[in-house]
């Protein structure tokens, strides 16, 4: 047992492997669950304001070996850098935020009085753990979701996590209720994103991974971010139309004038489709052997490049700024909205309006990449055969 031989904060006795220990969710001093139910409060209240926790307490020294306190499992911070403090878990003891409101390691409830704490395992008895994968040692941000071991009504918690991501709907997130962030964000799960930006204010980080990022424009114009999605378009589809315009060398002509004639000797039923796909597959190949002035070779390096940008480089940086920049995004507009409105009704709906998604300007994301296509692979043929 973990609290054998601690004295309670309460009485002073020393609890044993029978003891039913709990712990004051503020400070983490441990009591047995009747001395708790006794008092009602904790001892050290007092300081709780002030930052006070509950330490293991050190041993003696024994035989010349030098001196070692008995820690907790986890070590971390008492005070993230956004001001939030740790609670302590009144069922395993975990160490989790000050602003969540269920245990990262065993999902108990974290408000309210420990001693009612009433969640059961499926089997076995939970250890405590180091809380979650961005947890106190600011390890990641991923793989954030509750997984429940316990046979109890988990429903509430899921929700919690879906809606506001684990948070005190009241709690601030940059400056912002919870609750009032969920209202921008809309969806399903807004809480995906809030726990992502919470994370980030925790630790003091700049960047957090974003999976629809990777969409590049199509995200942030979905997000109804339109200067930021407009710019990456235009920056898609003048990559796109240059790639295409710079790959046409001679060596490029030919391919496709030979490939155009293929085609109609096929269409007009003088070759079978078998043998036009072999002549096709040699003109590739005469193609990709075909010798290159200097100027040509760069030529389709630089159209190499451009397209690499385009459909790859771009999704990157979505990927790795999406979510800062949604952030700010958030900020700037909820705040903007805030000056506003002048009753809460209109604020909350207000949020709703200028949040949310946008399917209109989510398909207008996909067409720019459909266009961008066009522009690399048809528009050069074109040019191309017109130009005969």
């Amino acid at each position: 047992m973990r609290y054998k031989d601690i004295e309670c904060a309460a009485c002073g006795k020393k609890f044993d492997d029978n003891s039913d220990v709990v712990v004051c969710p503020v400070c983490g001093a441990p009591y047995h669950r009747e001395c708790w139910n006794s008092s009602g409060k904790c001892v050290h209240e007092a300081g709780h304001a002030s930052g006070y926790r509950w330490e293991f307490p050190k041993t003696e020294k024994k035989n010349g070996e030098d001196e070692k306190t008995q820690e907790p499992e986890q070590v971390f911070n008492d005070i993230f850098k956004n001001g939030e403090g740790v609670v302590i878990c009144p069922h395993c003891h975990a160490p989790n935020y000050g602003n969540d409101m269920y245990c990262r390691n065993c999902h108990a409830p974290l408000k309210g009085n420990p001693a009612d704490t009433d969640i059961r395992e499926k089997s076995g008895e939970k250890k405590p753990g180091s809380g979650f994968g961005g947890g106190f040692g600011g390890v990641n941000t991923f793989a954030d979701e509750p997984k429940s071991s316990y046979d109890g009504n988990t429903e509430a918690m899921y929700n919690s996590f879906n809606l506001y991501g684990g948070l005190d709907p009241d709690a601030l997130v940059d400056g912002i209720p919870v609750k009032e962030y969920a209202a921008f964000v809309g969806g399903k799960a807004p809480g995906r994103i809030i726990r992502k930006v919470a994370t980030l204010e925790r630790y003091g980080r700049a960047v957090a991974p974003s999976i629809g990022g990777i969409l590049g424009p199509i995200w942030f114009l979905r997000r109804k971010m339109i200067k930021i999605g407009a710019v990456l378009s235009a920056l898609v589809i003048t990559f796109c139309l240059a790639a295409g315009l710079l790959q046409m060398t001679d060596a490029y002509k030919d391919m496709v004038r030979a490939s155009a004639a293929l085609t109609s000797q096929a269409a007009g039923g003088s070759m079978s489709v078998a043998d036009m796909r072999d002549r096709l597959a040699e003109i590739q190949e005469d193609y990709i052997a075909a010798g290159r002035t200097p100027e040509e070779s760069a030529r389709e390096k630089a159209s190499e490049i451009l397209y690499v940008f385009a459909f790859y480089c771009v999704p990157v940086a979505g990927f790795i700024g999406g979510i800062s920049i949604y952030r700010a995004d958030v900020r700037k507009k909820i705040m903007k909205t805030r000056e506003q409105c002048s009753d809460m009704n209109t604020y909350m709906s207000e949020l709703q309006r200028r949040g949310g998604t946008s399917a209109g300007l989510t398909l207008v994301g996909i067409l720019v990449y459909g266009i961008a296509m066009f522009l690399y692979s048809y528009l050069p043929m074109i040019i191309v055969l017109l130009s005969k």
